[in-house]
């Protein structure tokens, strides 16, 4: 079934650029390394069985054929149980792994990479230089979607977690919670029991690798087999894919500002340096991508002719490292800033890029980065929305300049509503003299009329 997804995996890169895949470009930032089967020997001889009568008894081998340790009641059972020889974790418990009885099924071997397999697997990310970011182990039956950590028992796994592995899980989980999967989380989330020395917890432990230890299957009850129909595999695999896509599609790099402002007195290593002349911008910012970037150019582009004058230092800080960035103008017609060294942008982590100016003014700038000459984040403390951008500038004003902006949008809203009161007071007056002077008129016409209708009287007698 892997063969199928590598080629159906192919199949999509290759002929679907146009469409909506969400896997159009991952090649521009990402390599994929397939391992087609790790029990090999333990596969091999499942096949060779196929037809003959003693299939139904070797179609149960789940370990390797490593007979240092023999089964003396079942031969099938003999050998090691590979997904329990890794070193991580291993042999933490005698729940997740057993070590004295070569006939259980969860038999761990004599040490952490014993066999040869799980060797090998070691050998080949050793052999990547640390470059591997993510991982999909893949198992049967039951449609439940597994993560680190799996030697755990407690139900607070991810207090094991970084926040940005915690936030990923978390994210994956959500994604895919519409496909009806049978269960998501750690081992003794899904499976109900612990697995030590699993190859998953072994790839995050060691290595910080995302991996997953998915136990395929989907929805439908005949699909809760380790030998299902062609027809139920490739429905099986169609339902699968669109879960491993959602996984592919979270690992190119993305980039999101969480702050564009003046840094806190402590940071990612500790205190800033005292207070001085100097004005700072710090650029915040949190990886979502699962892919650590290498090589990254980082360019600055700027909007005031002061912005290049002022800037007199440029650093990225990361977890483990400050790294000083020299800047140069790349173009005297454009406003951009090109840096150097390139840099190295870790996956799931919070990083922010310091700059540094001897005028006290927030420049509004772009903090573009390039993958191979391809842009694939920018950063910047502007929106193209006027109302956003004045928010945006209040709320990197100077607290004290805030405070004198407010005081005067008091005083004017006040002076505006005492001009509206008069103005609507002298119109209630005006308004009340005309009806007064319209009383008056009326009561003097009343009285004429009076006096001539007296006159009128006394001239009838």
């Amino acid at each position: 079934m892997l063969m199928q997804i590598f080629f159906r995996l192919l199949h999509q890169l290759t002929n679907e650029a146009g469409s909506r895949s969400p896997l159009v470009g991952f090649f521009d930032v990402a390599e994929v390394s397939f391992v087609p089967v790790v029990n090999i020997d333990g596969y091999s001889q499942i096949n060779a069985a196929w037809g003959r009568p003693d299939w139904s008894t070797i179609s149960r081998r789940r370990k390797n054929l490593n007979l240092n340790s023999p089964c003396a009641t079942d031969s099938v059972q003999s050998g090691v149980d590979l997904n329990r020889n890794y070193g991580y974790q291993f042999g933490a418990d005698e729940e997740g792994s057993v070590g004295a009885d070569p006939c259980d099924e969860i038999f761990r071997g004599a040490s952490a990479f014993s066999e040869p397999e799980t060797r090998a697997i070691r050998d080949h990310l050793a052999a990547l230089g640390g470059e591997v970011s993510a991982a999909m182990n893949f198992h049967a039956f039951g449609n439940l979607w597994i993560w680190p950590y799996n030697y755990y028992l407690g139900d607070d796994n991810d207090s094991l977690l970084t926040p940005g592995q915690s936030r990923f899980f978390a994210d994956f989980d959500r994604k895919i919670a519409r496909f009806g999967i049978a269960g998501s989380g750690n081992a003794i989330r899904t499976i109900k029991y612990p697995a030590n020395g699993e190859a998953s917890d072994w790839m995050l432990g060691t290595y910080g690798v995302i991996a997953l230890s998915p136990e395929l299957g989907d929805p439908q009850e005949d699909s809760r087999t380790m030998y299902p129909t062609p027809q139920v595999a490739n429905r099986v695999l169609r339902y699968s894919w669109q879960i491993i896509q959602e996984f592919l599609a979270m690992a190119p790099p993305d980039l999101r500002t969480i702050e564009f402002e003046a840094p806190s007195r402590t940071h990612l290593l500790g205190s800033l340096p005292p207070q001085s002349a100097t004005h700072t911008i710090e650029v915040k910012f949190e990886s979502f991508g699962i892919l650590t970037v290498r090589d990254a150019q980082v360019k600055l582009r700027f909007f005031s002719k002061k912005f290049e004058s002022s800037l007199r230092k440029v650093r990225l800080v990361t977890k483990s490292e400050v790294i000083e960035l020299s800047f140069r103008k790349t173009n005297s017609e454009k406003k951009e800033l090109e840096l150097k060294p390139l840099v190295k942008i870790p996956k799931l982590e919070t990083c922010s890029l310091l700059l540094d100016f001897d005028s006290p003014e927030n420049f509004e700038l772009e903090v573009i980065l390039l993958k191979d000459g391809k842009r694939f984040a920018t950063l910047k403390n502007f929106s193209e929305n006027a109302f956003i951008d004045l928010l945006n500038q209040i709320s990197r004003m100077n607290p004290l300049h805030l405070i004198l902006l407010l005081c005067f949008v008091f005083i004017f809203i006040v002076c505006l509503l005492g001009a509206s009161y008069v103005i609507s007071r002298r119109s209630e007056y005006e308004k009340t003299s005309r009806i007064l002077g319209t009383i008056q008129m009326s009561q003097i016409e009343s009285a004429e009329e009076s006096e001539d209708l007296e006159l009128s009287f006394r001239s009838q007698h």
